[in-house]
């Protein structure tokens, strides 16, 4: 049932996610796809990295470079974004960077030798990769300020078992985290019944 639920989950979002591609890269808005069934929570938010630290070029400087750090840790702290049930417990966490030399995670997937040894051989190819390609890309990287090339968006999705049957609302701190959002488009899936709302500082929880 669980994996039935996620995948229908990743669907919803992936045609959440076409049908807004039209629209352009907007700094001050981020996305948030809620769904819950058979006590399972699933959380993802999607923004441009913009709004969460200030830039969407490849790190610059040292101060830059600990910007991303720090919102890498920040992502694995969810309950500073978001206000779930207490009989929530959070099973997984799910993020990709999109940015050079940050690495991407996934709490649920198990500590095993051969995954990091494989892991470790993809990141150094993937460096080999950038390496012959850098300075390509270093010169489309600059083109424009506000070319769709500079665009780096984040995704993160968070995943909980609750033991409560129905869900009644979520509080969501993440424009007190994050002045940059200024708006969020937020949709749900819960309980079979969907719903979408506007989310802006004022009125920043979900109702379901």
């Amino acid at each position: 049932m669980k994996r039935f639920f996620a995948t229908a989950f990743l669907t919803f979002c992936a045609g959440s996610y076409a049908a807004t591609q039209h629209e352009a890269h907007t700094h001050g808005l981020a996305e948030l796809n809620v769904a819950y069934d058979a006590q399972q929570l699933i959380i993802e938010l999607r923004s441009p990295a913009a709004n969460l630290i200030g830039f969407e070029h490849e790190p610059q400087n040292i101060d830059q470079q600990v910007e991303v750090e720090n919102l890498i840790r920040s992502i694995q702290a969810p309950e500073n974004y978001f206000v779930v049930p207490p009989s929530c417990a959070l099973n997984s966490i799910d993020f990709s960077s999109p940015f050079t030399g940050a690495d991407d995670f996934g709490r649920d997937r198990p500590e095993e030798e051969g995954a990091h040894h494989d892991e470790h051989e993809h990141h150094e190819e993937h460096h080999e990769e950038r390496e012959e390609h850098g300075h390509h890309e270093h010169e489309e990287e600059h083109e424009g300020e506000h070319g769709s090339e500079n665009h780096k968006d984040i995704v993160v999705s968070y995943e909980w078992d609750c033991a409560d049957k129905n869900l009644s609302a979520i509080g969501v701190n993440l424009f007190r985290v994050y002045p940059g959002i200024e708006k969020i488009d937020a949709q749900w899936i819960v309980s079979g019944k969907q719903g979408a709302k506007v989310l802006t500082k004022s009125s920043s929880n979900l109702q379901f």
